[in-house]
């Protein structure tokens, strides 16, 4: 089963917003649809803080390689992979989303049948 995503009914609404979107491509709608259907809506304040969330920077690390990234899951328009700044829209960022400190989360890799496995180990402050 996968991870409840907390978010604040704004963050749920524009959500949403991409969902519905024509300019969104169809496999990823499907995706912020999974994503909202296991949603919980808090207030901001009531938002848990040891779970990857819209906005808030998070340090994970690649499995086998031992690779260390610091991200943040953004909107579409603000995403930036040179700050670690991942799309909503993109893989790691629907995979990673709700996703709480400890878990392991395995992405696969288009072409070649393998899967990246990336562990999140804590969420940062703001």
């Amino acid at each position: 089963m996968r991870n409840t995503v907390f978010l604040t009914a704004a963050e749920a609404a524009r959500l949403r917003e991409l969902a519905v979107s024509t300019r969104t491509a169809p496999e990823l709608r499907r995706s912020l649809h999974a994503v909202l259907d296991r949603a919980e809506i808090r207030p901001g304040q009531a938002l848990p803080a040891a779970v990857v969330r819209l906005h808030a920077p998070f340090l994970c690390i690649e499995v086998r390689h031992r690779e260390h990234f610091h991200w943040r899951i953004v909107y579409p328009e603000q995403a930036d992979f040179g700050r670690g700044w991942l799309s909503v829209l993109s893989p790691a960022g629907v995979a990673l989303l709700g996703t709480p400190v400890g878990c392991p989360v395995r992405l696969p890799v288009e072409g070649d049948g393998q899967a990246l496995e990336l562990l999140v180990e804590e969420v940062l402050p703001g």
